[in-house]
């Protein structure tokens, strides 16, 4: 006989045990059923990414051209607020230029009364800069000073068929973010206020990132119409008429002694410049 150690470390004989007997399913019993499956939704769709280049091995800054009217640019920086959180009602107060040549509020900078904050934007409702028709219409406009009014300090336009050198160009978006910008560039002389830097508050990736980055992969080309600016790997660039104005614009600017730098901001915090550029598109400006 074989014995076995019990729990409680006795010893006993070993009972084999019959095996369990194999019951029938019971009536109620259903088997599982796979869950159906999700709605097929299609491939999800990305947004259409910025204008941005194939990546180079060497990056060359623009071409110092000989004359004076073909002399280097100075480029544009990023505007750093000096927390992630920040936000323009924070940094700038209503206020004067340090020579009080204006007879109306500026947005001026708290603790830098030579910083001047431009709130710029552009609208256009077909949002596809690749796929503008020939019906699509934008608008711009730019915010320079407060007020309760809703018009108070604002300047907007419907964006013009026509670039800066007579070429018949799409309504976009972006086109019309950069005419907003030229047009505050060139709206008053800034300086003769007292200020020395010019901060432009901005919900556009494609001014912040082109003005102070892709600007640096630039370089001018002869063209039929004189020179055109291009990527230095020989590839032309969307909007080339309007960024050739505004390196100008950059150069003459700094000429009169005026930094310029831009602010990426939020939508909501651009809104009223929005809502001016979006009302100039449609015709109410």
């Amino acid at each position: 006989m074989d014995y076995i150690e019990r729990q409680d470390g006795s010893l006993g004989p070993f009972e084999k045990r019959e095996p369990l007997e194999e019951r029938e399913p019971s009536e109620d019993w259903e088997p599982f059923e796979e869950p159906e499956p999700f709605e097929d939704w299609g491939p999800f769709e990305e947004p259409e990414p910025l204008e941005e280049p194939e990546p180079l091995e060497e990056r060359e800054p623009l071409e110092e051209r000989e004359s004076s009217d073909d002399a280097c640019y100075a480029l544009p920086t990023k505007f750093s607020p000096p927390f992630p959180k920040s936000t323009p009602q924070k940094l700038f107060a209503y206020g004067f230029g340090p020579r009080e040549t204006a007879p109306d509020l500026r947005f001026v900078r708290i603790g830098n009364p030579n910083q001047l904050l431009i709130h710029i934007s552009g609208y256009c409702h077909n949002r596809a800069e690749k796929k503008a028709k020939a019906e699509d219409k934008a608008g711009w406009a730019f915010r320079f000073q407060p007020g309760n009014d809703y018009d108070k300090g604002i300047v907007s336009g419907r964006l013009e068929d026509e670039g800066p050198f007579g070429d018949a160009v799409p309504h976009t978006r972006n086109r019309a973010q950069l005419r907003a910008l030229t047009a505050a560039l060139n709206f008053l002389p800034w300086e003769a206020e007292g200020f020395s830097t010019l901060v432009f508050a901005t919900d556009s990736d494609y001014v912040v990132i082109g003005a102070t980055e892709w600007v640096q992969r630039w370089v001018f080309k002869e063209g039929n119409n004189g020179q055109v600016v291009k990527w230095n790997n020989g590839r032309s660039l969307r909007n080339a008429d309007l960024w050739k104005k505004l390196l100008e614009d950059f150069e003459k600017a700094n000429d009169r002694g005026l930094k310029i730098q831009f602010w990426k901001i939020d939508h909501y915090l651009n809104q009223v410049t929005i809502d001016a550029a979006a009302a100039a598109a449609k015709g109410k400006d």
